[in-house]
């Protein structure tokens, strides 16, 4: 009787260490797979950030394809004031001597000041959102001397303005259309310009103006929708004024 009570008793453990047994082994199984689950979504997690950062790359490389920030200095004096000098950086190409510059894209950029009245003295502008209509005489002198002979009737008609600041610098913001004749022919193409207070001198300010002139470059691809916008922030965002 002994006996056979003491094998049901030996029979009664070994069942159980083997239920424990399977228990450990089923958790273990379990574990191992939600660890093998977590890892894998982690690499994909990890790949997702990977591919949305390169696309954002990718997407501001294609928005600007030209952009390279060519640094130059522009400056001038304004007699019995001051000087105002800058540094600023162009989309492509440093201007020419005539104060205009083509990018490697139909882009035409110039940096000019107000320029000098009738009389040879400075002109001084009452406010900053007057500065770009004072300056078109300055704009146009220096168009006159970069365009062919036969570009005449230059003009700028202003259809949006605003005021803003950008990196501490008080600008205003013009955007509109460049209007101009070729041998008698009527031509607009659009412009975006900003004025800009240096704080240098007072009621002198320079002007920035970018110009999509895709319709007089046939050869090359024409801009897309928002580069002289975008070419134009650039600008005043790389301005360096001089101490």
């Amino acid at each position: 009787m002994k006996k056979r009570l003491l094998m049901i008793a030996m029979t009664l453990i070994l069942s159980s260490m083997v239920a424990c047994g399977k228990k450990d082994n089923n958790t273990v199984n379990v574990e191992e797979k939600i660890s093998s689950e977590k890892n894998t979504e982690d690499k994909e997690n990890v790949e997702i950030k990977k591919e949305k950062k390169e696309e954002k790359v990718e997407d501001k490389k294609e928005e600007l394809p030209n952009w390279r920030g060519i640094e130059d200095h522009f400056g001038y004096i304004v007699r019995g004031k001051g000087s105002i000098g800058i540094d600023i950086s162009y989309p492509s190409l440093k201007p020419t001597s005539s104060g205009c510059a083509y990018q490697m894209d139909p882009a035409l950029v110039l940096v000019t000041g107000p320029g000098r009245d009738e009389n040879k003295e400075p002109i001084l502008i009452s406010e900053l959102k007057a500065a770009f209509y004072e300056t078109q005489s300055s704009i146009n002198m220096y168009l006159k001397m970069y365009r062919p002979y036969n570009f005449t009737d230059f003009e700028f008609e202003v259809n949006a303005e605003e005021a803003d600041n950008i990196n501490g610098l008080s600008v205003y913001k013009y955007t509109g259309i460049h209007k101009y004749s070729v041998e008698g022919e009527a031509y607009e193409i659009p412009f975006v310009a900003y004025s800009v207070d240096t704080k240098q001198v007072e009621n002198s300010y320079p002007t920035i103006i970018v110009m999509d002139d895709s319709i007089n470059n046939p050869s090359m691809e024409p801009l897309p929708a928002g580069t002289i916008e975008a070419y134009a922030r650039k600008m005043v965002e790389s301005i360096k004024v001089d101490e």
